[in-house]
């Protein structure tokens, strides 16, 4: 029996792997979709731009969360919500390259938000 808890905690992380990778091949091809569109629609500035990033983000998160709760049928909530913490985390990490991240209140909440879509997502997901 010991060799089956490692077999569930490995196919439990693979899935939020998965659901990672989905969440950023859904993250680029809608940033060149937006790319593409805000080329040709040049009226938006800046400030909108960002919310819809942002929301973009959000979106995968809770996308991936539902993929990875699919292939682990365990633990939703817990599967989708780690998608979106490991989201968010790498998202830092990469942005830290070029911007200076000042760790804040802002970012706790921002942190906080991608893991309940990721959870949100992964209750849907265990569901369907």
């Amino acid at each position: 029996m010991p060799g089956t808890l490692n077999n569930e905690r490995a196919f439990h992380f693979s899935s939020i792997l998965k659901g990672l990778v989905c969440s950023f091949l859904i993250l680029i091809i809608s940033s060149i979709i937006l790319g593409f569109l805000f080329s040709i629609f040049n009226a938006l500035n800046e400030e909108v731009i960002s919310r819809i990033l942002l929301v973009m983000n959000y979106a995968a998160i809770f996308a991936g969360g539902i993929y990875a709760a699919r292939i682990s049928r365990q633990k939703g909530w817990l599967t989708g919500g780690l998608v979106g913490l490991m989201y968010m985390i790498l998202i830092l990490i990469l942005g830290a390259q070029w911007v200076e991240v000042a760790f804040s209140l802002d970012l706790l909440l921002r942190i906080i938000s991608g893991f309940i879509a990721g959870a949100v997502g992964g209750i849907i997901g265990i569901n369907l």
